[in-house]
């Protein structure tokens, strides 16, 4: 019978994989009930069993790509680039532990993209689960409003190390409901990702339109601003995609608007650092988190890669994020745009590896691959002003995304049959 499980967890078409994934996802969006059990339990390091899943399936990956030669090329190219950046960040940080951080970061990426075929392969199965989860999100957010939960404010210690097992804060004044979630920021993301997938494959109407409806006031409730913003940009799409049709694949081209502004805007703020009145002009017309952004944020981050790193190479994976605030909390900045937290971590090479995933997203046929287009917009967009990498339950549609697009910019033809020894 073990024998039979392992042979099982090493065919990576087993849906012991998928149900694994799913349940990865469940404990993302059911996150702070679960840690609060644990935590009463006394085992709330248990939490981290789902992070064993994903490196175990990775290993895995790696070690039947090994025994049979043969790996799908995306995922031979991100292991030669997170080896690569790795190496990097020995060189300037020094310091082990804080890159094997930074490569957890990225292995809900990597799981997406192992994952794909089983996603892909399994559309019934995706709408239950997905649609599931969607309304517990919905649900807990709207609960949260009415009732406060016990494990609202909790943190614990894991090994030494303080833990926030969910978020309670204030913006104004204004309570920011995280539901069941972690924090607000989470369950918003989670209710926007998990409603652009129900709203562009679910073909039940009475369901899928009343949850997608529901999903926009429980985004507002959370007060997150861009996700926020986002859904409304969903809608307004889902509307004029109807009347407007996809003349020379202009939608496609459009996302080149938001990768760009997410690049320019920390550059222009860096390039202008030493004027920073000339941005007094917008001071009244913008956000006070945003402006801070501008004027201190990001130029000080420009500063900080010239001193401890290399525009050119990046300070490498774990240069910059979550892994500071356990290896160099005197460092530590959240970062706040998506280019930035790339250029920290990969250097230069960040914007082409930005382009190139736009240059691939031309491939996108809106009719089947919406979804794919969301999660490209949602990445981008909400990565003007957020640190986007380390929202795990977003990185593992994103590296289901990455492999999509890889696959239909190739022209290549996903295999499903499982076959006596495959890699990828």
């Amino acid at each position: 019978m073990e024998k039979r499980t392992v042979q099982m967890y090493m065919d990576l078409k087993s849906p012991l994989i998928y149900y694994g994934v799913m349940l990865y996802l469940f404990s993302l969006v059911f996150d702070a009930p679960i840690r609060y059990v644990l935590y009463l339990g006394g085992i709330p390091y248990l939490i981290y069993l789902r992070d064993l899943f994903v490196v175990s399936v990775i290993v895995a990956y790696i070690l039947k790509s090994l025994m049979c030669g043969k790996i799908h090329k995306i995922l031979l190219i991100t292991f030669f680039l997170i080896f690569y950046h790795s190496v990097i960040a020995i060189i300037y940080i020094k310091n082990i532990l804080q890159v094997c951080f930074g490569i957890k970061v990225l292995m809900p990426i990597i799981i997406g993209m192992i994952a794909y075929p089983l996603f892909e392969s399994r559309p019934k199965l995706n709408n239950i689960f997905l649609t599931f989860f969607l309304f517990i999100a919905i649900l807990g957010v709207y609960l949260n409003t009415i009732k406060e939960f016990p494990w609202e404010g909790l943190a614990y210690e894991v090994a030494g190390k303080a833990v926030e097992g969910s978020r309670a804060w204030t913006t104004w004044g204004i309570k920011r409901i995280g539901g069941f979630s972690r924090a607000s920021f989470d369950a918003a993301m989670q209710i926007l990702v998990l409603g652009s997938y129900v709203i562009t494959h679910l073909k039940i109407k009475w369901i899928m339109l009343p949850l997608w409806f529901l999903a926009g006031p429980a985004i507002l409730i959370t007060t997150t601003k861009g996700i926020f913003l986002i859904y409304v940009l969903f809608n307004l799409f889902l509307i004029i995609h109807k009347i407007v049709p996809n003349i020379y694949n202009y939608y496609q081209k459009s996302l080149i608007l938001i990768v760009l502004t997410t690049i320019m805007l920390p550059v222009i703020s860096y390039a202008y650092s030493e004027r920073p009145g000339i941005f007094d002009v917008f001071k009244n017309i913008l956000f006070v988190t945003f402006w801070k952004r501008i004027v201190d944020v990001w130029p000080d981050l420009f500063i900080f890669l010239e001193r401890k790193g290399s525009i050119l190479l990046g300070r490498g994976i774990g240069g910059v994020g979550v892994s500071q605030l356990y290896f160099e909390p005197e460092y530590y900045s959240a970062v706040d745009n998506l280019f930035l937290y790339a250029l920290i971590w990969f250097g230069v090479a960040s914007i082409i590896y930005l382009i190139y995933i736009y240059k691939m997203a031309q491939s996108i046929d809106l009719q089947t691959g919406l979804f794919y287009y969301f999660i490209l917009i949602t990445l981008f967009f909400y990565g003007i002003t957020q640190n986007i990498f380390e929202n795990g339950f977003l990185m593992i549609f994103f590296g289901i995304c990455l492999r999509y697009l890889w696959i239909i910019s190739s022209k290549s033809k996903p295999n499903y049959t499982l076959a006596k020894c495959e890699g990828g």
